[in-house]
């Protein structure tokens, strides 16, 4: 157990503030340039729902094969 604390502790670590300071600087900011963690994620899950991302990404996928 201690074996993966100590891998995977600092990963997480680093991952969590990036995440932090992100909502920080968003927060902080009065332009829309720079969307929340939360705004970000709801608009992941939005395109995830109505197809648009699935769709671009295998749109996406094509065109890196026949290239």
């Amino acid at each position: 157990m201690k074996r993966w604390a100590s891998e995977l502790g600092p990963p997480l670590l680093g991952i969590a503030v990036l995440l932090v300071v992100w909502a920080v600087v968003a927060a902080i900011t009065d332009t829309s340039a720079i969307p929340s963690p939360a705004d970000t994620w709801a608009a992941l899950r939005d395109g995830i729902a109505d197809g648009s991302i699935p769709e671009a990404t295998v749109k996406s996928l094509i065109r890196l094969a026949f290239s």
